[in-house]
């Protein structure tokens, strides 16, 4: 009946420019994946969570790493990095409601505004972090759950 989507995007990264810059993230996946508690996974992990809390970004990657092998992590970059969801967007026939943080820095906020302006009837809520989302602890995180809260319960 109700739909929120945190943190994403309309066209993947292949998509969004002429001229692609090298895939950093893929890198360090391929590089790191795997190895208990990798620099290179973090700092994969850190791309999206730059703001922390450390200790939540770590509980994070060994959630990940332990819930996935390494080449589909990387298929699943290679595809997120391509695909477009933008003919599918005048399809969503629910409320929705679009939480993107104004600093993120992997997933631009220009993405977000594209699906505000797509979807029918949703709503952006822009969030003061530069973590993909905020977690517990941050200032944004009750602000993030209140509004989720007030738009479940409408």
């Amino acid at each position: 009946k109700r739909l929120v989507i945190m943190g994403v995007y309309v066209e993947g990264r292949m998509r969004r420019h002429t001229e692609p810059e090298p895939d950093a993230i893929r890198a360090m996946l391929a590089e790191g994946w795997g190895s208990k508690e990798s620099a290179f996974t973090t700092a994969y992990m850190m791309s999206y969570f730059p703001e922390g809390p450390l200790d939540a970004v770590m509980d994070y990657v060994r959630i990940t790493t332990a819930s996935c092998p390494r080449d589909q992590a990387l298929r699943i970059r290679d595809a997120s990095n391509s695909d477009s969801i933008a003919g599918f967007l005048a399809q969503v026939r629910c409320p929705t409601l679009i939480i993107h943080s104004r600093d993120d820095g992997v997933h631009p906020i220009s993405e977000a505004r594209k699906l505000a302006i797509n979807i029918p009837d949703a709503e952006l809520v822009i969030l003061e972090t530069a973590n993909l989302i905020p977690l517990p602890g941050q200032p944004e995180w009750p602000r993030m759950m209140q509004a989720v809260l007030d738009f479940l319960d409408d």
